[in-house]
C-alpha cells in the first residue's frame, strides 16, 4: 500500500465536464476487518494525477464506510485513508452500487459483490502487485550480487530471473485482455499500449540498426487502440504513460518534430471532449516547465496554435493573458534562434558587438553589482568559466543596473578574465529581448551566435558546460 497520497485540486473547466450531469447517485459500500481510520475519502484518477470526489466517516467498530456520491462519471476510482491509498476499483457506468469487502490486513483478500468487472480486476491488480514484489526483491539481490562480484554468469543469471517475472506479467496482461474482452478495464488496457504492427515489420534491420518503416508504421498507428469519444477512458492512471512514450519514444527529439507529432495527436480528438482539454493543459505545462533545452520552442507553439478564445473556450482570460505573455517573453530568444544584437560599452569605454566575437562557444552572464544574489553566484560562475578559457569558451558579463560610473568602477576593481560590458546611457534596451530577469541570467551560444541554452542554473553551470567541450 502506498504511504501517501497525493490528491489534486479540480481545476473547474474539468470539474465542470466530469461532473455536471444528471445529479444521480452513485453508493460506494466497504466493509474491511479492522479498519481503524477515523474518515476516508474516495477520489478518481485524471492522468497522471488523483482527484478527490467525496469523504465519509468510517465505523471503526464494524470497519464500514458509505459514500453515497452524485455526479460521479465511470472510471477508475480509489478509496483511501489518511495513511495512504487502500485500494483501487472501476465503476463501468454510473450511477452505480458497488459493494466490496475484506480485510485491511490482507488487501488481496477484496472482493467485489456482484460486479464481475471488480472481481476481474482485482485479481489482475493482486497478480501486479505479487509479481512487482517479486522484481524488488530479484532488484536488491542483483545490486548486492553486483557490489560482491565481477562474475558476469552469475550476474546474468539473475537478470535472466528478472526477465523470466516481466515476461510473467507481459503474458498475463495479454491473457487478461483475451479472457475479459468486454470489461472497461479491458479497454483501458489496450489503449495503454501501442498498437502490434505485422510481425514481418521489425523494429530493428539486420544490422541492428532502428527500421524507419517501423517507426513510420507507429507513429501514424500509436493511437488505434484509442477511443477519444469516450470520456471513461479518459479516467484513470495509464493513459499519460502512452502519451510520454509517444512524445520519447516514437518522435525526433527536435522541436519541430514534437511540434508536428503533437498536432498529428490533438487532431484526433473533439474539440470538445476531456482528451482535448487534458491534452493541451498537460503539454503545455509540461513544456513550459521542462528543462529540455528547446522546450521553449514547443510551448511558444501550443500558446500560438491552442490557447485562444476559440480553441480553448474554457480558460480564462487571465490564465490567457498569462501564457501569452510567458510566449511573448521567450519569442525573441528561443533556443536555436541567433542571440539577439549587443552593441555596448566595455569597462574601458571601448564599444563592443556580440557579433564580432570569434568562439567555439560564447557565456552571456547578466547581472548587477547590486543584486546580492548575484554577488553570491559570480564567482562560482567565473571559475566554470575558467576551467574552460583554455579550450576557447568566451564569457561576456552583461551589467543591467543604470549606474554606469558604479558599474566601471566595480568592473575595475574586480579585473575578472571575461568582458564587462553596460550600456552608457541606462537605458538597457537588451533586457527585454533576453528576459534579463530574476538575476543571474546565463546563455550559451554557439559559434554563429546562436542559442544553445538559455537560464541556466548557476549550480549547474560547470556540468552544462562540460557537456558541449567533452
Amino acid at each position: 500500500m502506498k504511504r501517501f497520497l497525493v490528491v489534486g485540486v479540480v481545476c473547474a473547466c474539468l470539474s465542470q465536464i466530469m461532473l455536471a450531469q444528471s445529479g444521480a447517485i452513485s453508493t460506494i459500500k466497504v466493509h474491511l476487518n479492522n479498519l481503524k481510520a477515523p474518515r476516508a475519502t474516495l477520489g478518481y484518477f485524471v492522468g497522471d494525477q488523483m482527484y478527490l470526489a467525496d469523504s465519509t466517516v468510517v465505523d471503526t467498530m464494524l470497519g464500514d464506510l458509505v459514500f453515497k456520491t452524485a455526479n460521479l462519471q465511470a472510471g477508475m476510482f480509489f478509496v483511501a485513508i489518511p495513511e495512504g491509498r487502500l485500494f483501487d476499483f472501476m465503476l463501468e457506468k454510473t450511477p452505480a452500487v458497488l459493494e466490496v469487502r475484506g480485510d485491511i490486513s490482507r488487501l488481496d483478500s477484496l472482493e467485489a459483490i456482484n460486479s464481475p468487472e471488480n472481481t476481474a480486476f482485482f485479481n489482475y491488480q493482486h497478480f501486479f502487485q505479487q509479481q512487482q514484489a517479486k522484481l524488488e526483491q530479484l532488484r536488491s539481490m542483483y545490486d548486492l550480487i553486483r557490489q560482491a562480484t565481477n562474475d558476469r554468469s552469475v550476474l546474468a543469471e539473475q537478470e535472466e530471473k528478472m526477465k523470466a517475472v516481466s515476461v510473467e506479467m507481459v503474458d498475463f496482461e495479454a491473457r487478461f485482455i483475451q479472457q475479459h474482452p468486454d470489461l472497461l478495464f479491458t479497454k483501458m488496457l489496450r489503449a495503454a499500449r501501442p498498437p502490434e504492427p505485422a510481425k514481418d515489420l521489425k523494429m530493428r534491420l539486420a544490422n541492428g540498426k532502428v527500421n524507419p518503416n517501423y517507426v513510420r508504421w507507429m507513429t501514424a498507428h500509436f493511437w488505434d487502440n484509442n477511443d477519444f469519444s469516450d470520456a471513461r477512458m479518459f479516467r484513470n492512471n495509464l493513459w499519460t504513460n502512452l502519451l510520454d512514450n509517444y512524445l520519447t519514444q516514437y518522435t525526433a527529439p527536435q522541436p519541430d518534430s514534437i511540434c508536428a507529432a503533437i498536432d498529428r495527436f490533438v487532431a484526433k480528438m473533439p474539440r470538445d471532449s476531456v482528451f482535448y482539454q487534458f491534452a493541451v493543459k498537460y503539454l503545455t505545462q509540461r513544456f513550459e516547465l521542462s528543462g529540455w533545452p528547446a522546450a521553449d520552442r514547443v510551448f511558444v507553439h501550443m500558446v500560438d496554435t491552442y490557447h485562444n478564445p476559440k480553441t480553448t473556450p474554457w480558460l480564462d482570460q487571465a490564465t490567457l493573458l498569462r501564457l501569452g505573455y510567458k510566449a511573448d517573453t521567450n519569442r525573441p530568444n528561443l533556443t536555436g534562434n541567433p542571440a539577439p544584437p549587443l552593441q555596448l560599452t566595455d569597462r574601458y569605454g571601448k564599444g563592443f558587438r556580440l557579433d564580432t566575437m570569434q568562439a567555439p562557444y560564447t557565456l552571456l552572464i547578466f547581472y548587477s553589482p547590486l543584486c546580492a544574489h548575484c554577488r553570491e553566484e559570480i564567482p562560482g560562475i567565473y571559475d566554470a568559466f575558467r576551467a574552460l578559457e583554455g579550450k576557447g569558451l568566451r564569457a561576456v558579463a552583461i551589467n543591467t543596473d543604470d549606474k554606469y560610473e558604479n558599474w566601471r568602477d566595480y568592473a575595475r576593481l574586480q579585473n575578472r578574465h571575461w568582458y564587462d560590458v553596460a550600456d552608457p546611457s541606462g537605458k538597457n534596451e537588451f533586457e527585454k529581448p533576453y528576459a534579463a530577469f530574476n538575476l543571474p541570467v546565463i546563455y550559451l551560444l554557439d559559434k554563429d551566435k546562436k542559442i544553445l541554452r538559455k537560464r541556466i542554473p548557476a549550480a549547474q553551470l560547470g556540468e552544462v558546460l562540460g557537456g558541449y567541450f567533452k
